[in-house]
């Protein structure tokens, strides 16, 4: 493949949804001038990401489609593929989505995002389905915030699927001085050793959820470990070594009480997110919120409700 220009829109925030239209055309023009192919926009950043604190104005159809007619324009002026963070309405409800617009302003489709974080239920709803599109010689998938992070199997069906690249829009707000994260997951902060600690608690994590051979004996020796050390560990081995303790705590009733009782004796946990929208989730209220979830749709726990659940591989 030759020389392919990507431009990666790290925005400020748009005060009102207006803006938010203004704002991508005049990244999209400089994007251009510097001789872009594409330009990939964060999470919903038309009309805004609904955070906590941020005046995003209701949800309107009409509007949306105003504003990706307004884009749309722009990608056709500069002769430029948008990946435009967005929201859209699917079935009445309210999704978070990636629009792709063609270089000469015809819309190609929407990536939704499949795997929402628990943050944001009652906000957005789960989307479904994954696509691959195309940028002249480019091949690229779309993975969206928390189940980029979350879901590997995301970004793994995008590259079984011929994807050169994939691109991960997140609700990040630019920081002065620099287009890059400078505390939370920072591969440049982390050492070799920190990166296997890291994979290997989100291993065991999702082993909790999905590995039905293991003997919760196991988990128990993991929760150990993590009472143990969770305090004084990296602040990415630590939201890791977290996401574990509470997806442990789903795998069995009796796992639920000794996962809730470590957590007490834990006390509150710390995790530096930097400038994103993560919030740390307090085990107790996560677990509650979670197995009520389950067991009022016949499930015995969380975990056995993940394992019914269609095979990401292909529910993706």
């Amino acid at each position: 493949m030759s020389l392919f220009r990507i431009a990666l829109a790290n925005i400020r925030f748009p005060a009102t949804r207006e803006e938010s239209i203004a704002l991508a055309g005049e990244a999209i023009g400089q994007a251009a001038t510097k001789g872009a192919r594409l330009i990939c926009f964060p999470e919903c950043f038309v009309p805004g990401y609904r955070d906590k604190g941020k005046p995003v104005a209701p949800p309107d159809p009409q509007f949306l489609e105003w504003a990706w007619s307004a884009v749309a324009e722009a990608a056709a002026k500069e002769s430029l593929t948008v990946v435009l963070g967005t929201e859209r309405f699917v079935d009445g409800a309210l999704v978070a989505t990636a629009l792709v617009i063609d270089p000469d302003g015809s819309i190609v489709g929407f990536q939704d995002k499949v795997q929402i974080d628990p943050t944001e239920e009652g906000t957005y709803a789960r989307g479904s389905g994954r696509r691959i599109f195309h940028a002249g010689p480019l091949t690229f998938g779309v993975v969206i915030c928390h189940e980029g992070w979350r879901y590997p199997e995301t970004v793994r069906w995008a590259a079984r699927h011929g994807a050169h690249a994939v691109f991960h829009p997140h609700f990040h707000e630019a920081e002065p001085g620099s287009h890059r994260p400078a505390t939370f997951a920072d591969p440049a902060k982390m050492s070799v050793s920190d990166l296997d600690r890291w994979a290997g608690w989100s291993l065991v994590g999702a082993m909790a959820l999905v590995d039905e051979d293991t003997p919760d004996a196991w988990f128990e020796k993991r929760l150990a470990e993590i009472e143990r050390s969770i305090q004084k560990s990296p602040n990415a081995e630590r939201e890791a070594m977290l996401h574990a303790l509470i997806a442990i705590g789903c795998r069995s009733t009796a796992l639920r009480k000794s996962v809730t009782a470590a957590a007490k004796r834990i006390g509150k946990v710390v995790i530096d997110h930097g400038d994103t929208s993560c919030k740390t989730p307090e085990v107790a209220p996560t677990l509650e919120k979670t197995w009520a979830r389950a067991t009022s749709k016949g499930f015995a726990s969380p975990a056995a409700q993940e394992r019914a659940r269609e095979s990401m591989r292909t529910r993706c």
